[in-house]
């Protein structure tokens, strides 16, 4: 059974060496012998070649295995049905004769559409961009000794001003927590003074299997991620990283610490805010500013009162009049109030 196999094996490699051997294959160079194009203008599916074994005659073959590369020497073969010729691959044997300044890349034809993913119509390979892989603002790990960590260029708006972050480095190694413990770190970016920083959280028992913590967000920050931190941890890697950039939707803090556009109600002239009302004491009303965190006072101012000593006529008693007189109605008398 076994020697009926290997001859069944032997002649069909006889068979395939018969037909490699038949194969037309021709050596040429891509590109129109002006020197203008590879592509044929009404047919985006053929290039044009010229063809070494033959001087400077040019052919039109199908190509969709080698970059539109002027002057790159490519392999063309002659299907085995029909009389089209395609490029089946890039010559190497003439490029490491030549030198020829290829370096090993695989010469790929075009096929950005293939990786895009315009609306509604994605390509067959879209390449999907995950948020780790967008630089800006990114942290990211240093080196491998110490805990530092990097954080990546930015442009920003800030107060109606655009902003350039130029990138920054942190230390983290005095925030590392005692052995068995384990806490997250904020770093993140004020717009105020364009500089870096790092807000910890609270520490735990480390544990894989448990969350950390996420630190509470400073009023102005712009966050970049949280850098996970454990006792006896020499140096950060980029599964101790957790991205924390919002990419879409930022809202950056203005100087007035919150939204703009509301009514707001001040006690002095704030510019950044375009509808505010500023509260203003009226006639006989004084107003006096606690300051921050502190509070507001009213009081009236330059009221006068009259003497409570004076002999008074009421009608009705007041127990806050020390010389009354309440009037009566005598005899025959009618007093009307």
């Amino acid at each position: 059974m076994s020697e009926a196999r290997d001859r069944a094996i032997r002649t069909v490699r006889t068979f395939e060496d018969r037909f490699e051997g038949a194969r037309n294959i021709q050596r040429a160079v891509l590109g129109h012998t002006d020197g203008s194009t590879v592509r044929v203008a009404d047919r985006p599916d053929l290039v044009y070649v010229r063809l070494k074994a033959k001087g400077a005659a040019r052919w039109k073959v199908f190509n969709d295995k080698v970059a539109d590369d002027w002057g790159l020497p490519v392999l063309i073969e002659k299907r085995p049905t029909g009389n089209m010729w395609e490029v089946i691959d890039v010559d190497k044997e003439s490029l490491m004769n030549t030198g020829g300044g290829w370096g090993g890349e695989s010469k790929l034809p075009n096929h950005a559409s293939r990786h895009e993913w315009p609306d509604t119509v994605p390509g067959q390979d879209v390449v999907q961009i995950h948020a780790r892989a967008i630089v800006p603002l990114r942290t990211f790990s240093r080196s491998y000794s110490g805990s530092y960590v990097r954080v990546a260029p930015y442009k920003y708006t800030y107060d109606g001003t655009a902003k350039t972050f130029w990138g920054g480095e942190l230390n983290l190694t005095s925030q590392v927590p005692a052995a068995g413990k384990a806490k997250y770190v904020m770093t993140y970016l004020d717009p105020r003074d364009n500089t870096l920083y790092s807000t910890p959280g609270d520490i735990r028992t480390y544990s894989s299997a448990i969350p950390l913590p996420v630190p509470g967000m400073p009023e102005y920050a712009i966050p970049s991620a949280l850098v996970r931190l454990w006792g006896g941890q020499n140096y950060v890697v980029e599964n101790d990283i957790v991205d924390y950039r919002i990419l879409l939707g930022m809202s950056v803090p203005d100087q007035a610490g919150a939204i703009k556009t509301p009514s707001y109600i001040t006690v002095s002239y704030t510019p950044d805010l375009p509808n505010e009302r500023m509260l203003v004491g009226g006639t006989n009303i004084a107003l006096t500013d606690g300051g921050a965190n502190a509070g507001l006072t009213i009081n009236t101012t330059g009221l006068t009162y009259a003497p409570e000593g004076a002999a008074y006529v009421v009608t009705t008693y007041d127990a806050n009049l020390q010389n009354e007189r309440m009037l009566v109605a005598g005899s025959n008398i009618t007093i009307t109030d």
